[in-house]
């Protein structure tokens, strides 16, 4: 649901780095435009490199939740037998190792996320620090209206860095999902569903193997 909400940034914080860059321009000259370029070709790798690791990390995510999903439907199918065997310990620690298996990406992907914002703020602070620099050694006509004039522009293009990388696992999460429900929807279709003897019966097999 995040991505049809979010996926008009994709051309729209392009397209405001290109008008704030040009404003930059208009103030500073051709500084502000090396400026930028330099730390958006430096940083701009690095967070895609992030991105396309999260996206590794999502699929790794979603697999280990549909085998979490899995374990607790066949527990709940087979819950009374699992109770009259006293297999509720059994059970209960190979859903726990599932969860456990589940939590290990999960706990990467706010790595990655705290990655990405960190590189975010890093860019702004490169760019008006770069840009300020290149300007103040070319330019010995620097007044403090053009400084203050270009920090509010920096602080713009501050918003733009930190929402830009922000559409890039989101979409990546939508293209997984996608490629998932088309995966369920190209399998075949069940004609005959299982009754609930078969369902004990494959409980129970499951349950002899753990003593």
């Amino acid at each position: 649901m995040s991505f049809f909400w979010i996926i008009h940034y994709v051309w729209s914080i392009p397209l405001k780095i290109s008008i704030v860059i040009y404003l930059l321009y208009l103030k500073l000259g051709w500084s502000a435009v090396f400026g930028s370029l330099i730390c958006v070709a430096l940083m701009t790798p690095l967070q895609f490199l992030i991105g396309k690791m999260m996206s590794k990390n999502a699929e790794k995510m979603s697999q280990y939740t549909d085998e979490r999903l899995n374990k607790l439907n066949e527990i709940l199918l087979g819950i009374r037998i699992i109770k009259l065997n006293a297999w509720v310990e059994s059970f209960k620690e190979r859903l726990h190792a599932c969860r456990e298996k589940e939590l290990r990406p999960m706990k990467l992907d706010c790595i990655y996320w705290t990655a990405l914002t960190f590189l975010t703020h890093v860019a702004s602070i490169l760019i008006a620090f770069v840009t300020l620099a290149i300007a103040t050694s070319y330019d010995g006509d620097f007044s403090s209206s053009r400084v203050f004039s270009a920090l509010a522009l920096f602080n713009q293009l501050t918003i733009a860095l930190f929402i830009f990388p922000i559409t890039v696992p989101i979409t990546i999460s939508a293209i997984i999902s996608t490629r998932r429900l088309e995966a369920f929807m190209a399998l075949p279709d069940v004609h005959k569903e299982l009754d609930g003897s078969q369902n004990v019966a494959r409980v129970l097999s499951r349950g002899d193997n753990l003593l």
